[in-house]
């Protein structure tokens, strides 16, 4: 894996993002601040990185940057789908990659 701490941070992100539906659905809050938030910081990631594949950012992180996405706007979802699907297969998990295209159509 070529970048923990950013691994490190995108495990983070994932983490409050549920950490606040959890919540929400219990308490009847939504804080979409989590969102915005992890949106801007996704979209700084992308654009320094690309999509953060396996090699870059390891597996269980591209799983979670993949989770972020889902909760963006849907102009974010194309861009992070087209992405995506320029990698290798051993980058992203194709899985991601087909319910992303199916939301993001």
């Amino acid at each position: 894996m070529a970048n923990e701490a950013l691994a490190a941070e995108i495990m983070a992100m994932a983490d409050e993002d549920q950490r606040m539906r959890q919540e929400a659905s219990k308490a009847r809050r939504w804080d979409p601040s989590v969102d915005e938030r992890n949106t801007r910081r996704m979209r700084a990631i992308v654009s320094e990185i690309g999509w953060p594949t396996t090699s870059k950012v390891g597996a269980q992180a591209e799983h979670m940057a993949w989770l972020l996405v889902q909760h963006a706007e849907l102009e974010f979802q194309k861009e992070c789908f087209a992405l995506m699907a320029r990698e290798p297969v051993d980058e992203v998990c194709v899985r991601h990659l087909a319910y992303l295209g199916v939301e993001s159509a």
